[in-house]
């Protein structure tokens, strides 16, 4: 299976925009800095906490969310093909490959959701 996006580790942060204004956006980058995408603040349901209307917005775990997008496809092309083997051979998965993507899995969730 040919993998056809940004290659690397992909972070997220909220970082300046490279404007005269002086803007910030939250944005997902290479770890030599390339950007991926840029996610605009867009208002969530308002919440009243402590008597007073709080306005979020899911930025910071939409951001998360797309980073950890190539952990987890990684991780879920390692667990189909390891589960499609021990299938085809009847054999039962060794416990050291099962840790491996299990692992792996759990990784790419933390980094997903924190």
């Amino acid at each position: 299976m040919k993998k056809q996006f940004t290659p690397g580790e992909w972070k997220q942060s909220h970082r300046q925009m490279p404007n005269d204004a002086g803007m910030y956006s939250t944005q997902v980058y290479t770890e030599n800095g390339e950007t991926i995408a840029s996610l605009a603040w867009y208002a969530k349901p308002p919440v009243i906490e402590n008597g007073k209307k709080v306005i979020g917005s899911y930025r910071k775990e939409n951001a998360k969310l797309i980073s950890a997008a190539p952990n987890m496809l990684e991780a879920l092309i390692a667990i189909t093909d390891n589960i499609d083997k021990w299938l085809e051979t009847d054999i039962p998965a060794d416990k050291e490959t099962s840790k491996k993507l299990y692992d792996d899995a759990k990784k790419a969730i933390k980094k997903a959701i924190g």
